[in-house]
């Protein structure tokens, strides 16, 4: 599974989990469980967020160097 879809799954199920909390916090029924889940998909989506710009700014930064040495 590529990164971008795997945050885009990531995100809708933040999104389920989110309306799930909402529905239970409505009803006055413990949400805990479902805040655990919550906080560690947020978390996941962090971390492949920050690695997928980490990746586009490598290849930006070797491109530019390529560019450079053609410049020369």
């Amino acid at each position: 599974m590529s990164t971008y879809a795997r945050i885009r799954m990531i995100e809708r199920e933040i999104d389920l989990i989110n309306h799930q909390i909402d529905m239970k916090i409505i009803v006055g029924r413990s949400y805990k469980k479902d805040a655990e889940q919550h906080k560690r998909l947020v978390r996941e989506l962090r971390t492949l967020k920050a690695s997928r710009e980490n990746a586009w700014f490598s290849r930006m930064g070797r491109m530019a160097s390529a560019i450079g040495s053609f410049m020369l």
